[in-house]
């Protein structure tokens, strides 16, 4: 199968997350080419003329010219567009559906959403995992917590009560940590705060330093997001795979589903921050069981949910879009 894959044009985890994708296309034995999404319409032309490919894959598809998209159009080329933002850029994604032979979201809320607007070709297609960052390192655990990602309002309130009702040590990693967090818990010798985004190798690190990494998924009504229809994100993100790929163990909010070859694990949930302070005590006291569930979910994540098995059923999307 011959594809053509337009990139994202996000930088930071985006430029990652189209070289994996690079890379399972070719452990799927794709005919692959990668394009930017600020080539010339003439220049795309082109290259569909020499190489005829079977279908174009676009990644988001919110930054990528219509110019672009009506090239593959008139062409009469299948277009997947993998909504890898959904349900948080929703706004966006609603204008290039119209446009989408094959619709790739990352969450069952939005999947659903789109279904009520009469789609038909929608399928859940969520991020995966490269088991070559995010892999078991032989290091120390020095973090008792660690959580990484943007400080959205749900994440600062569970590390508010982390410092109020417990003595556990936590780092915290991602851009804008310093500014949200109250004066004396940025001064308090229990917390470590990389104030930056990091490379994925060096997040794989941090995963192994720590016992417990917290995974608060980001608020479908946060303030910046782009949803106006307010479509409540229920699928785990992206970091859940990486954590479990890494050998780490995670806790993370109730309200979102597990995904397929999980259904043993929902004790890793909470159902607000003060249960969560108590999952957390549970399991320092249970190293033995902490243990278990990380090797539980690193051996499910190598075995369903890499970026090759994700451009595998992709394939199986396109070759047999009724049964999927």
């Amino acid at each position: 199968m011959r594809v053509f894959y337009v990139r994202s044009g996000y930088k930071g985890i985006y430029q990652f997350i189209d070289e994996w994708i690079k890379e399972a296309a070719i452990n799927n034995r794709l005919d692959f080419q990668a394009f930017s999404p600020i080539m010339n319409p003439s220049e795309l032309t082109t290259n569909i003329n020499a190489h005829k490919p079977d279908i174009v894959l676009m990644n988001i598809a919110n930054k990528i010219p219509f110019s672009l998209i009506k090239t593959i159009k008139d062409n009469n080329i299948p277009l997947a567009i993998w909504l890898t933002e959904d349900p948080f850029y929703t706004d966006s994604s609603l204008q290039v559906l119209p446009f989408a032979n094959y619709i790739l979201t990352i969450d069952e809320g939005a999947a659903h959403y789109y279904r009520t607007l009469g789609y038909r070709n929608v399928y859940i297609l969520p991020l995966g995992t490269s088991e070559e960052t995010f892999k078991p390192l032989n290091i120390k655990k020095d973090d008792d917590l660690l959580i990484v990602g943007y400080p959205y309002p749900g994440r600062v309130e569970i590390v508010e009560q982390i410092f109020n009702s417990t003595n556990y040590s936590i780092r915290l990693i991602g851009d804008k940590w310093r500014k949200f967090l109250t004066v004396k818990h940025k001064k308090s010798r229990k917390i470590n705060i990389i104030d930056r985004w990091i490379a994925p190798s060096e997040v794989n690190v941090y995963y192994n330093k720590a016992k417990i990494i917290l995974n608060p998924h980001r608020e479908y009504n946060f303030n910046l997001n782009k949803n106006a229809r307010r479509i409540h994100n229920k699928s785990v993100n992206n970091r859940f795979f990486d954590i479990f790929s890494s050998g780490g163990f995670q806790l993370f909010e109730q309200n979102i589903k597990l995904p397929e070859h999980f259904p043993l694990l929902s004790q890793m949930q909470y159902s607000g921050p003060n249960d969560c302070v108590k999952k957390i005590n549970h399991f320092m006291q249970s190293p033995s069981l902490l243990q278990e569930i990380a090797a539980i979910g690193q051996q499910t994540t190598r075995q369903h949910h890499t970026y090759t098995h994700r451009i595998e059923h992709l394939i199986n999307v396109i070759t047999n879009p009724s049964a999927n």
